[in-house]
């Protein structure tokens, strides 16, 4: 009979809680808890950056087992705490990644799109709106664009780990260049989306486009996505190289390498 220490375990529970909870919040504005591979979590650091919100990330590391042949996701306890103070969160699930805690009002929130939107109405004087609140016609065209970004391109994108797979995704590449076209600013075909600030097109294309190199490596598949958009993607082309020099793409995305390691310890493969 082995006999498990249950004391032990929640010594050592609250020891994690305390490194990753007790610190002097009052430097920051947000605090934001994650998991670094997430790429929806990315979205909601994507935002932090674009609109130069002072933010502390908080790494949540999370476990995955299959050895009983079915996937067992093990999160540590201190942010399953966390996550059942969030607003929004799913009262079914332990905890999702993000979760962002408002410094000044001492309140969580999870889901990351909605936590974008808040954002940028919390801190309205932090930057451009990435909605587009001060311009109806921007926030219109954002959002429908934003439909399909989160829809078709974004599913493509992220299941894209074979040869198949990647003929879908330069199909929705050439497609994402007609609608940048359609959607986006016409006056400015080199920055942004729509020009000169950033907006939540931008930042819920930046995990996508993080990721589809390391989803090529993995899949062994012979992909250069720079080579492919200058040939067949010019807009999106242009809009990939001046992102890549942003803080909301710089300061967010995972190496391949550790985006490859997600995947493997994910699915087990």
């Amino acid at each position: 009979l082995k006999l498990v220490d249950f004391s032990s375990t929640r010594r050592t529970q609250m020891a994690e809680a305390k490194q990753q909870t007790d610190f002097d919040e009052s430097p920051f504005d947000v605090i934001y808890y994650a998991t670094k591979t997430c790429p929806f979590s990315q979205r909601v650091q994507a935002t932090l950056e674009a609109k130069g919100i002072k933010y502390k990330f908080v790494e949540s590391k999370w476990k995955y087992d299959h050895s009983s042949g079915q996937r067992v996701i093990t999160k540590e306890q201190w942010f399953q705490d966390i996550y059942a103070k969030a607003i929004g969160r799913n009262r079914a699930s332990t905890g999702q990644s993000p979760v962002i805690k408002l410094v000044k009002e001492q309140k969580y929130y999870t889901e990351s799109l909605q936590c974008c939107r808040l954002l940028d109405v919390a801190f309205k004087g932090a930057g451009a709106s990435v909605l587009g609140l001060d311009d109806p016609d921007k926030l219109f065209r954002n959002e429908v664009f934003l439909g399909y970004i989160t829809g078709v391109f974004g599913s493509t994108a992220l299941k894209s780990k074979s040869k198949d797979a990647f003929e879908d995704v330069k199909k929705e590449l050439q497609v994402l260049n007609a609608k940048m076209l359609e959607y986006g600013d016409a006056k400015v075909t080199d920055k942004f989306v729509f020009g000169e600030s950033a907006s939540l097109s931008d930042v819920c294309l930046v995990p996508y486009f993080s990721r589809i190199p390391g989803n090529a490596k993995f899949g062994q598949v012979d992909f250069n996505l720079d080579a492919y958009l200058k040939e067949s993607c010019p807009r999106v082309s242009a809009w990939y190289e001046f992102i890549k020099t942003q803080p909301m793409y710089k300061n967010t995305r995972s190496s391949d390498d550790e985006w490859i390691g997600h995947i493997k310890e994910a699915t087990g493969k």
